[in-house]
Order: C-alpha cells, then sequence, then structure tokens
C-alpha cells in the first residue's frame, strides 16, 4: 500500500437542489494529488468525519493513497438488500401479527422488483 501524510482537508460544502434547499453536506479532502470526498445527510454527521480527518492529519498519521483515510479510520461495511432485510425480518416477525406480517412482506418485496432484477408476479 501506498502511503502519503500530505494532506489537505477542505471546510465543509452544503449540497443543495434546484429550489435552493440543502440536500446534503459534503467533505473533501485531498492525499498527495488525489481528491477524495464523502457526503453526509446531516452536517454534524459531516463534522464529526471533518474531525476525525483533522486529528489524524494533526497527529502526523499517513493516509492510504487507494481510500484516502488514515490506516485507524473505521470504513463502514456495505450490507446488501437482502441480508438487510432478512436481518430486518428476524427481528421483527414474532412480534407482527399476520396482517402486519403480509404488509411487511409486501414493502421489503417492493424495492427488489425495480431495482435488483427479482420480476414481480
Amino acid at each position: 500500500m501506498n502511503y502519503s501524510y500530505d494532506v489537505r482537508i477542505w471546510e465543509i460544502k452544503a449540497r443543495k437542489n434546484r429550489k435552493g434547499r440543502v440536500t446534503s453536506y459534503s467533505v473533501r479532502w485531498k492525499v498527495d494529488k488525489e481528491e477524495f470526498f464523502e457526503s453526509f445527510k446531516l452536517r454534524a454527521q459531516a463534522d464529526s468525519f471533518r474531525s476525525e480527518l483533522l486529528l489524524a492529519q494533526r497527529a502526523g498519521e499517513r493516509f492510504d493513497l487507494g481510500t484516502g483515510l488514515p490506516p485507524q479510520a473505521k470504513v463502514t461495511e456495505r450490507v446488501s438488500w437482502f441480508d438487510m432485510t432478512s436481518k430486518y425480518v428476524d427481528m421483527k416477525w414474532a412480534d407482527l401479527s399476520a396482517t402486519a406480517r403480509q404488509t411487511t412482506a409486501e414493502a421489503l418485496r417492493a424495492p427488489n422488483a425495480f431495482g435488483l432484477g427479482v420480476v414481480a408476479r
């Protein structure tokens, strides 16, 4: 892995839609010559992430050129739609009534019909 100590972190930028409403907040930083960014729904989340980057930079930690993050930074694990819905159903199923079970199953099936190649019947 390649690392660099040449890190520049910019201010948080509010991203707005056409109506001028803030939709998300982005944190931008540069490691060596490569730029990175991460978007967050809340300003507090963006500020927390930016603070972690600044702390690592001030502590003299090296940043990975591939991810743009210090090695100790936590990378959120991506969970597939199937795994997430399976865990949700396992957690809720025992306490749901029959009608609520049917509604839950229909609601969780709908995104699959449109986005993941599963055909609704």
